[in-house]
């Protein structure tokens, strides 16, 4: 009895994993997430040319993910967020290759 409930475990996750990413999918990135504890809202979609071009290739994994997503931000970003003790203003994710989403922080302090 406790492999079918293993089994049934498994099979339920993947089952919300699919219909997550179908959800992205067909109806675009979330207008709002959460990163430390902060809002980030309404997404601009680049491909990998457009983003290497805004930000002159400054986008570097910070280690963190949002959704599934690398968090990205440039080498000073990442030295200033760490010395104040703060969050970045634009929130860089890079959902894969060549599509990279950048949200702006939303609210005061």
């Amino acid at each position: 009895m406790a492999a079918s409930t293993k089994v049934k475990l498994s099979i339920y996750g993947l089952g919300l994993s699919i219909a997550t990413v179908l959800l992205f999918v067909f109806w675009g990135p979330p207008e709002r997430v959460e990163y430390s504890g902060r809002s980030y809202e309404h997404p601009h979609i680049l491909t990998h040319e457009e983003f290497t071009e805004q930000f002159q290739g400054e986008g570097l994994p910070t280690g963190d993910t949002v959704r599934g997503m690398e968090v990205l931000l440039s080498e000073k970003g990442q030295k200033t967020v760490k010395k104040y003790d703060t969050v970045p203003t634009v929130l860089m994710l890079k959902e894969h290759q060549n599509k990279y989403l950048v949200y702006s922080l939303q609210g005061g302090p």
